[in-house]
C-alpha cells in the first residue's frame, strides 16, 4: 500500500465511486480498507471521515489534490489492542487515496481506536448469497468480516423508487420494471473476480446500447446517458457470464437522503462504467383495478453516475430459498 495522497471529495462526484462502504458501527483502518478493495480487484482505495472506505480504478476528473492537513482525521479503528492509534482516515470532504498492493494473509477487522473490541459478527446462519463483505438473506443485507464464499443464487429484483416499487420482469427479451408482470427469476452468478452476472434461463443480461435513433427513456434527474442512440439496456443476449457486457458489480446502499430506508443494492456495469437504473417513464399501478398506466413497462438502463443520489438506481434483491438451482461455475 502506497503513501496516501489527499484529494477533495464531494457527494455528487465521488473521488472514487466504483464501490463504497460506510462502516456504520464498525471500526476502520487504511489497511482494512485496502484489503477490501484488493478483494474486489480494485487498484485504488480511499478513506474519509474516520469510518468511510471507497474503492475504484480511477480518480474523478473533478477531484483536486489538497494539502495533507485536510486528511488528518483519526481513524475510528486500529489493527489490534496494542497498536498505536495514530493512523488517519481522510477528513471532512477530503479522501486519503492509496494505491492497493496487498499480499499475504487477510487483514482481520480492526478494534476501536480506544482498544475495545468492535461489535461481534452477525449470527452465523447459512448465508444465501454473499456480496463482497455482505450477506444477503431474504431482502436484507448484513455485514460479515470474512471472505465470502463463491456462490450463485436465484433472486427476485424489485425497484426501490418510493412511489412505485415494481417487480423486475422480462419483456421482449429485456429486463424491465412492470406494474403487473410477475418477477423474473434471476440467478446472480459470481464470476469470482468481483463481478456478477444476471442469468435468466440460458442467457445473461448484457448492457446493450439501443440502435441509433432509439431512446431508452428520459435521462433527466441527474443521470448521465451512455451516448449513441440512448442509454444501454439490459438485453438477454450474452451466452456466458464472463462476457464483458454481462459483468456487473454489486454495491450495498445504506440509508441516504435520496434512497428509501432499509438496505438496497445497486448494480454497476463493468463495461459501461455507470449504474443500472429504471428509465424515467411513469407507471402507476392500482392493485384493486389492475390498472397500469404510462405504457406498463420501464426498461432497466445503464445510465446513473452516482447511485447514492438517484433512487432509480436502488433495488431490493430477495433471495429465493426455493428458486431454481444455481448453475455450476
Amino acid at each position: 500500500m502506497s503513501d496516501p495522497v489527499c484529494y477533495s471529495d464531494v457527494n455528487s462526484t465521488r473521488t472514487l465511486s466504483s464501490a463504497n462502504w460506510q462502516w456504520q458501527g464498525y471500526p476502520l483502518t487504511p489497511e482494512f480498507c485496502a484489503w477490501q478493495c484488493h478483494q474486489l480487484n480494485f487498484s485504488l482505495a480511499g478513506t474519509e471521515y474516520r469510518t468511510e472506505c471507497y474503492c475504484g480504478n480511477a480518480l474523478s476528473g473533478q477531484s483536486e489534490v489538497l494539502t495533507p492537513d485536510h486528511c488528518r482525521m483519526p481513524c475510528s479503528g486500529k489493527a489490534n489492542k496494542t497498536a498505536a492509534a495514530d493512523e488517519t482516515c481522510g477528513g471532512d470532504r477530503a479522501m486519503s487515496v492509496y494505491k492497493v498492493d496487498c499480499s499475504g494473509s487477510a487483514v482481520p477487522p480492526p478494534c476501536w481506536s480506544n482498544g475495545t473490541d468492535g461489535p461481534p459478527p452477525p449470527p452465523d446462519p447459512t448465508p444465501i448469497v454473499a456480496l463482497a463483505w455482505w450477506q444477503l438473506q431474504g431482502g436484507s443485507a448484513k455485514f460479515t468480516p470474512r471472505t465470502p464464499p463463491k456462490t450463485a443464487v436465484a433472486i427476485n429484483m424489485t425497484t426501490s423508487v418510493a412511489a412505485n416499487a415494481l417487480p423486475v420482469a422480462v419483456l421482449e427479451n429485456k429486463l424491465a420494471a412492470h406494474g403487473t408482470a410477475a418477477h423474473a427469476t434471476i440467478v446472480l452468478v459470481d464470476n469470482e473476480d468481483g463481478t456478477y452476472a444476471l442469468q435468466v434461463g440460458a442467457l445473461y443480461a448484457c448492457a446493450t446500447a439501443p440502435p441509433s435513433g432509439e431512446s431508452s427513456g428520459d435521462d433527466s434527474g441527474g443521470v448521465e446517458g451512455g451516448g449513441g442512440g440512448g442509454d444501454a439496456e439490459l438485453v438477454l443476449s450474452a451466452k456466458t457470464p464472463t462476457e464483458a457486457c454481462a459483468r456487473f458489480r454489486v454495491q450495498v446502499i445504506k440509508d441516504t437522503s435520496k434512497i428509501a430506508s432499509g438496505d438496497h443494492f445497486a448494480l454497476r456495469s463493468a463495461a459501461v462504467g455507470l449504474w443500472v437504473s429504471v428509465s424515467a417513464c411513469t407507471v402507476t399501478h392500482n392493485a384493486s383495478t389492475s390498472d397500469t398506466r404510462g405504457g406498463g413497462a420501464c426498461p432497466l438502463t445503464v445510465a446513473t453516475a452516482n447511485p447514492l443520489m438517484d433512487e432509480r438506481a436502488a433495488f431490493t434483491l430477495t433471495a429465493l430459498a426455493g428458486g431454481q438451482s444455481p448453475p455450476p461455475h
